[in-house]
């Protein structure tokens, strides 16, 4: 009976080391900070109006990363340079890539509403952070009709 209750002891030790040294091996926290390594900072860009005393995002890019969330100069000045690609330097007559359609009826379309007299402003946003003017407008107002299309503003 005795060396039964030694054996079962010694089983009972080795499986405990055992267990311990898996963990030892593997630390919990090594996958989580391998993850938050490789997150992207996102740099976004968006076209904005004032619409019924509302900032309202009319058009967005696709996020850029950034390499590192500290990088706001260089996601505004890529934001910038995005904008004025895109629109043929802030004019809402500009057509686009379609061959057919100015950028002011792409924003008038995206904002759903009437629009009158109203600067399409460029705007940055890096990891979530708060949006900055890229101090990018477009070079005239932007109006939209009731049926969201684009038109000459009236001088």
């Amino acid at each position: 009976m005795f060396r039964l209750l030694v054996l079962a002891l010694v089983v009972a030790v080795d499986s405990f080391r055992s267990s311990d040294l898996q963990l030892r091996i593997t630390p919990p926290s090594a996958p989580i900070s391998a993850a938050a390594a490789q997150d992207p900072a996102n740099c976004r860009c968006g076209a904005f109006i004032t619409l019924d005393s509302v900032e309202k995002m009319l058009y967005e890019l696709p996020p850029l990363d950034m390499g590192s969330c500290d990088q706001h100069n260089k996601c505004r000045d890529r934001c910038f340079k995005e904008f004025e690609e895109l629109s043929g330097g802030g004019d809402l007559n500009y057509i686009t890539s379609d061959g057919v359609t100015p950028v002011g009826q792409i924003l008038c379309t995206a904002s759903g509403k009437p629009v009158h007299n109203e600067y399409v402003y460029a705007y940055s946003e890096l990891c979530d952070g708060p949006w900055e003017w890229t101090g990018d407008q477009t070079m005239q107002p932007l109006c939209c009709n009731k049926d969201h299309e684009y038109h000459p503003c009236p001088e």
